[in-house]
């Protein structure tokens, strides 16, 4: 389906009693860059810049003349809108008399006539202007008189008319950092842009979610414009454009950073990427992954400074584990092992993320002893109902469970835990087969399959079970998972130097809260969580990136703590993640004491 887009702007005036404008221009372009981006909205656009009455006049013609009946005509007019006094609407053009609108403005008897005319059946027509004086300091009004209801010259069928802003309100032009911008169109192109109209997230922007967003928008900014959406003769709605690929913040990216990204306001923008840049750094991969393409879509940013930065800090980011294991071809001979089990390809990939994050790092060719290259491996244990997966690295553990499809035989196996990211690959596969021998398991999933090849007896493993799963410890704490991140993060970038702090945890001084601050720095601020405590009063000293660690990895509101006392592990769980199961050991001082009384 053919569509045209006729984007008229007028910023300039010869009448002293019509202020200049200094964002029709700009933001026209800026709008037309959106609906003619190709994928995206595909729009054959014209923009005219300070025409006279004829130019603007023939502009709109040729726009509604040339159309045919499936063509979507969009037309929009930013600048100054002016009543006369017995009501009628005008636009106003750079060569209009304010003493003779009709002779020298666009009228609206004029729009009418051409929008009854045109044999297109889809038309949209916005209108970016008001009908008051200056609001506001930073504000300029882009109107002269006032006027109630939409102009009566503009009703008719067939057509939907968005206007700036209701009836008794005005459109505002924002000046800040003499930047100027109308807050509707800017907003209208923000959301075709970003692909943020997309609101129930099909792919597509349709004109009524493309209204909504831009009112939402504009209401962020001032709380007394509203835009309004007139509707008459449409069947259904219009497809103003295709959604371009949005890369949503991950879960836990705090709420102003999201806003600071969706901001048209490029030092806001500058500003994310500076943050987002730290979470690459997350050993959650899922949460890192989403830092990496948040930065990717920001070196796309229209300003140039915001695209040098995400692309400096993508170079400066982590680099990708380089991963050892091929994905290989199955070979054709039956496999002799007797001992396997299917699980869901999603849920394996996802747990060698998390276990990958926990496992011993020290997996060189020189060892100082067996235990220290048992943990270098993740421990797979099939026990008839479920996949138990183990990992540690003396000072954290963590046990996943995954649901087993079917199998037969219980086996246990290890899997080298620099190589266990490999089954990431197998993320899409529907089932997935574990096949275990004496020193070997492989992995299978239709014609492809990884070997996992280890010399060492898994039954000799560090009995982490046991300490997994613990008996009820003497202290429990339930707390917001998201509370809790976001105070040892505030935390740590209140530290100097760089240095990841040691947490401290102190519980029961009163029955409804836990105290949070760093023990090496005992003057500065403490932070206080709400939570849920039974129990006695206990303190406890946690490594931070440990602490990150699991808080990450878990995805529930809710998470508890179990505390026996300041020498024992930690154990870290979830009510609504009961598959899912970690214990962190506490740092201990040299008198053996945690830290000392504040």
């Amino acid at each position: 389906m053919p569509k045209k887009a006729l984007l008229i702007a007028c910023s300039e005036f010869g009448d002293r009693r019509l202020p200049q404008l200094a964002s029709p221009v700009a933001d026209a372009s800026r709008l037309a860059k959106a609906l003619r981006r190709s994928g995206v909205g595909d729009f054959d656009v014209t923009i005219v810049a300070n025409p006279t009455l004829r130019d603007a006049q023939i502009a709109i013609h040729e726009v509604f003349a040339n159309v045919r009946a499936d063509d979507l005509a969009f037309v929009h007019l930013s600048g100054h809108g002016i009543k006369d006094a017995n009501g009628r609407f005008y636009f106003a053009v750079p060569d209009t008399d304010v003493n003779a609108l009709p002779a020298t403005a666009l009228s609206g008897r004029y729009l009418r006539e051409q929008l009854n005319d045109t044999s297109a059946r889809q038309i949209v027509l916005a209108l970016d202007c008001c009908y008051s004086g200056a609001f506001g300091r930073d504000l300029v009004a882009k109107s002269i008189t006032n006027v109630v209801g939409l102009p009566e010259e503009l009703s008719g069928s067939g057509r939907a008319v968005m206007t700036a802003s209701s009836a008794i309100q005005i459109a505002l032009e924002y000046t800040q950092e003499d930047v100027a911008a109308s807050l509707f169109t800017q907003a209208l192109a923000d959301g075709l842009l970003t692909g943020l109209a997309d609101l129930n997230g099909d792919g597509w922007i349709t004109l009524t979610e493309l209204y909504q967003f831009a009112s939402a928008e504009v209401r962020k900014r001032n709380s007394e414009q509203t835009p309004e959406l007139n509707l008459v003769g449409l069947n259904g709605d219009i497809v103003i454009a295709r959604a371009p690929t949005v890369v949503r913040p991950a879960d836990s990216l705090d709420d102003d950073v999201a806003i600071a990204l969706e901001s048209h306001h490029y030092l806001l923008r500058l500003a994310a990427v500076q943050i987002i840049e730290g979470l690459m750094y997350s050993r959650d991969h899922s949460r890192a992954s989403a830092a990496k393409g948040l930065l990717r879509k920001l070196r796309s940013d229209e300003h140039p400074a915001v695209r040098d930065e995400a692309g400096r800090a993508l170079f400066r980011g982590p680099k990708q584990r380089r991963r050892t294991l091929k994905i290989q071809e199955r070979p054709s001979e039956n496999t002799t092992a007797q001992k396997w089990a299917v699980v869901r390809g999603e849920a394996l990939a996802k747990a060698a993320e998390l276990v990958s994050n926990v496992v011993s790092a020290d997996n060189g060719p020189y060892y100082r002893s067996e235990r220290e290259q048992l943990i270098a491996n993740v421990l797979v244990v099939h026990n008839g109902e479920c996949l138990n997966l183990m990992a540690t690295d003396k000072y954290q553990a963590i046990s996943l469970d995954l649901p087993v499809m079917k199998g037969e035989v219980e086996f246990k196996g290890l899997l080298s835990g620099f190589d266990i990211l490999s089954l990431r690959a197998f993320r899409r596969s529907a089932e997935v087969m574990l096949l275990a021998d004496v020193h070997r398991v492989e992995v299978i999933a239709g014609n492809k399959f990884i070997a996992f090849d280890c010399h060492l007896d898994p039954e000799a493993y560090p009995p982490l079970q046991s300490i997994l799963n613990a008996g009820p410890k003497g202290t429990i704490v339930e707390i917001s998972r998201i509370a809790l991140l976001d105070a040892v993060n505030k935390i740590i970038s209140l530290t100097l130097d760089g240095y990841l702090p040691w947490i401290v945890l102190e519980y029961g001084l009163a029955p409804d809260e836990i105290r949070v601050w760093d023990s090496m720095n005992v003057g500065r601020e403490s932070f206080v969580v709400p939570a849920v405590v039974s129990g006695r009063r206990v303190r406890v000293a946690l490594n931070s990136s440990y602490l990150l660690n699991a808080l990450e990895g878990f995805r529930s509101p809710t998470i508890r703590l179990g505390i026996e006392n300041s020498q024992v592990a930690v154990s870290v769980t979830s009510p609504q993640e009961t598959s899912h199961r970690r214990v962190i050991m506490p740092i201990r001082s040299k008198s053996g004491a945690v830290v000392n009384q504040r």
